[in-house]
């Protein structure tokens, strides 16, 4: 059944510790396709790719992040996340590039109740 969240969730749990490959990609990949606004495992996706294996590729995580942004844009964890992922990798290419970042979550986020942290660190960045 492609609609048995449980089955996938059990599937990708299977792969969360295997270094990230083109198989790990392909098996988000279908999940996604399936659930595209899925925040939690859009940056589950991302992180995997970051902290196993796909560090030498950064534009292909910065793509996981835009897309999945996109698509479940409302996700405060999903955009903390794409974040602190341009805190840390994007500003050695340019701090208006994590501004931007910035300014596309808190557009997508609005005034969320579960928001207030990304404002506060939006405006310590700034300052």
């Amino acid at each position: 059944n492609i609609w048995d969240t449980d089955a996938w969730v059990s599937r990708l749990q299977s792969i969360f510790s295997l270094p990230y490959s083109k198989q790990v990609s392909e098996a988000y990949e279908k999940f996604l396709h399936q659930f595209p606004t899925s925040g939690r495992y859009w940056r589950h996706y991302a992180e995997h790719a970051q902290k196993q294996g796909a560090e030498k590729n950064m534009q292909e995580i910065k793509e996981i992040y835009e897309r999945g942004c996109k698509l479940a844009n409302t996700s405060i964890e999903l955009w903390k996340s794409y974040i602190g992922f341009a805190k840390t990798v994007l500003i050695s290419v340019s701090r208006q590039e994590v501004v931007q970042v910035y300014e596309q979550a808190t557009r997508a986020i609005g005034l969320d109740g579960s928001s207030q942290s990304v404002w506060s660190d939006y405006i310590d960045f700034v300052q």
